[in-house]
């Protein structure tokens, strides 16, 4: 027996990251807003920056998914309107 799981209309809008190095940013905040059945849009942005604080890199060096998911754990993530995303890095 094949099992289906179709949750296309409980995901938000498909986002674009520009050519920013953000999209493990993205599909972290989309998990989350998933997860929490939010339908206002978490901040991208935000938890791009704190990532790479967290692991100690420069801007536009792309993160890794320990250092979201610390930042996730340790502060959640505040709604986008707080700090918004921009595709020009």
């Amino acid at each position: 027996m094949e099992v289906v799981f179709d949750s296309i209309d409980r995901l938000g809008i498909i986002r674009d990251q520009g050519r920013r190095r953000t999209c493990l940013a993205f599909a972290a905040t989309a998990a989350n807003e998933y997860l929490h059945g939010l339908q206002e849009s978490l901040c991208v942005e935000w938890l791009y920056y704190y990532a790479l604080k967290f692991a100690g890199k420069i801007p536009n060096s792309g993160t890794r998914v320990t250092d979201v998911w610390a930042v996730l754990t340790k502060n959640g993530q505040p709604f986008e309107d707080y700090w918004r995303y921009s595709k020009i890095a």
